[in-house]
């Protein structure tokens, strides 16, 4: 790119020039931008990393490890100053310059140097272990069965309202979301104490409570997911902890049979035959035959009618060979009812 001027000296005498670009601005702007643009990336997420690291060991740290991380960091600075080679002085003559004890010689520089070499070393190999938990964290233990159960317990409260109803109280302190649940540690639910604890710490009762059984009866090895851990649950409540204990559906998940468990989502006998029954067990394990297959999600039972599955012809959603059936007219059907729905009921804005 060239330009053209012109300047008139005060005698009058005028001078033309040209001057020349190599590069087009633009490209060259871009180019600048990148190359500021780029460090400040790379540093924010570097230190991204750092924090988010700082912040998961601060978070599993117990005060035992704190102590021990202190404790190293500052053997480590003793030992740093305990290894500085002090400068040697010589009886020379009294003109020589008596050296400065606070200045460091090339040779001590390099005898320290190995202490910081081991120290890079040391942060490198942490902020790399650091890294790798922090990125496996979320998946280690995702699929064992206490942390799906305290993650499913949620579902469980909306799909038990949903299923069972909320009613209108309790007793003075009872949460109404605990409503469904007829007995806690073995007591009814009404001798049950809850003043002074606030929703969650209600709820987490309730899911102490049917911890052991749930959970100290399935296969650590099977992988459930959240909604089928709540269905799990669901069945348990259901089926009481010794119909629950020997059932087939039991058996069929700890095999790992997933499929073929949804298929036993029933009341049994003690001999282990099928337990006969009216329409509304039927109705209800329905609906959780949905829930472990996936036709359903519980978050959509939220906006559901409570107690409309009961509206349901039992006739129409399973075959002859007891197959269950599920149409856009049954999810239809679902969505209408005479009763609040869980979210209103349990005031879940």
């Amino acid at each position: 790119m060239k330009n053209i001027f012109s300047v008139k000296t005060p005698g009058g005498q005028w001078w033309h020039g040209e001057f020349s670009v190599r590069y087009d601005l633009f490209t060259a702007a871009k180019l600048l931008l990148g190359l500021v643009i780029v460090p400040f990336l790379l540093l924010f997420y570097v230190g991204k990393g750092l924090y988010l690291g700082a912040v998961w060991l601060f978070k599993r740290l117990n005060p035992l490890g704190s102590a021990i991380a202190l404790r190293t960091a500052a053997l480590w600075f003793g030992l740093c100053r305990m290894c500085k080679r002090k400068p040697k002085t010589e009886p020379a003559s009294e003109t020589a310059e008596t050296p400065s004890p606070e200045r460091e010689t090339p040779e001590q520089g390099r005898s320290d140097r190995w202490m910081w070499w081991l120290l890079l070393l040391s942060l490198l190999v942490a902020l790399i272990g650091t890294w790798r938990s922090c990125s496996s964290a979320e998946d280690e233990g995702e699929g064992e069965p206490t942390v799906v159960y305290d993650r499913a317990f949620d579902e469980v409260i909306v799909a038990r309202a949903y299923l069972d109803g909320v009613q209108e109280k309790v007793s003075d302190d009872c949460p109404r979301a605990l409503v469904g649940f007829k007995f806690i540690n073995d007591r009814p639910v009404r001798d049950f104490d809850f003043e002074g604890m606030t929703y969650d710490q209600a709820v987490d009762v309730v899911a102490r409570d049917w911890k052991p059984l749930v959970v100290g009866h399935l296969n650590p090895e099977v992988v459930l997911s959240k909604q089928q851990m709540a269905v799990v649950t669901l069945a348990a409540m259901r089926m009481g902890k010794a119909g629950f204990v020997r059932s087939t559906f039991l058996q069929k998940v700890n095999e790992g049979d997933l499929t073929g468990a949804g298929k036993w989502l029933l009341l049994q006998k003690a001999d282990g035959s099928v337990y006969p029954t009216g329409n509304e067990p039927k109705q209800y394990f329905y609906v959780l035959q949905l829930l472990w297959y996936g036709d359903l999600a519980i978050g959509e039972l939220l906006d559901f009618p409570m107690f409309s599955y009961k509206g349901i012809d039992v006739g129409s959603v399973y075959t002859i060979d007891g197959e269950y059936v599920y149409t856009p007219e049954i999810g239809d059907r679902l969505t209408r009812g005479n009763y609040p729905t869980p979210r209103e009921a349990l005031e879940l804005w």
